[in-house]
């Protein structure tokens, strides 16, 4: 318990020293836009957790951090609309409490992956016809409440993936969008498929289906864009 407080220390710690000014200005600003109480603090600092890619987030309502990519954002060759609208889009993952739904799926997911291992290293492990039947039973149950947490989680993260993106555009508007559209684009012609996995690694966004999204909403002025 001390280590991961620890972490979390030293997590915040390393964010406040880089915090980004220009950007945490822009995304409290935002939370005006949308009625939000809050406060968000936008850095350059970026922790090593797992997928956190040009952008990551966390908080809930409208109180969060948000870590950035210092190169990318520093980066003058980049539009800027493009920057906002991932900034955006990680705002909207905090106002919608997308940070607290997720992490506590992932714990079902894990927990329920390790009473499986251990059921069926026990099974494996018993001598009696009776206890081998029963242990196999308990495998199959685990392993059923497994697929279904795993189907959860996947729907979970594209749900709240496309409507992270959708949010983005009503509040950095379609300029930025197309920039993510074109960037998208190029990782799609590179090879990449998936945009979003799982807790188990399994797909759960594709780029294409991104595009689809974000493609339609373009097509019409967004309300809160203006």
């Amino acid at each position: 318990m001390s280590d991961v407080l620890d972490w979390f220390i030293n997590l915040i710690s390393n964010a406040l020293r880089h915090v980004n000014h220009h950007y945490t200005g822009w995304a409290n600003g935002l939370l005006n836009k949308v009625n939000v109480e809050g406060y968000i603090i936008v850095s350059n600092y970026k922790p090593r957790i797992p997928r956190c890619g040009l952008a990551c987030s966390m908080g809930v309502g409208g109180v969060g951090l948000i870590f950035i990519e210092k190169s990318f954002f520093e980066n003058k060759h980049i539009s800027e609309e493009l920057k906002k609208f991932i900034i955006a889009h990680e705002l909207a993952h905090i106002t919608q409490g997308h940070l607290v739904a997720t992490p506590f799926t992932k714990v079902l997911v894990q927990m329920n992956l390790n009473v499986l291992k251990e059921t069926v290293v026990s099974t494996l492990k018993s001598k009696g016809f009776l206890e081998t039947i029963i242990g196999t039973f308990l495998s199959l149950y685990w392993f059923y409440g497994l697929l279904e947490l795993t189907k959860i989680d996947i729907k979970l993260v594209r749900e709240q993936e496309l409507e992270a993106d959708s949010l983005a555009v009503q509040l950095a508007g379609c300029e930025g969008a197309r920039y993510f559209i074109e960037l998208l684009e190029v990782l799609k012609e590179q090879g990449y498929d998936v945009s979003h996995e799982g807790v188990l690694g399994l797909p759960a966004l594709t780029i294409k289906e991104r595009l689809d999204n974000l493609q339609l909403l373009c097509r019409t002025p967004s309300p809160l864009s203006n």
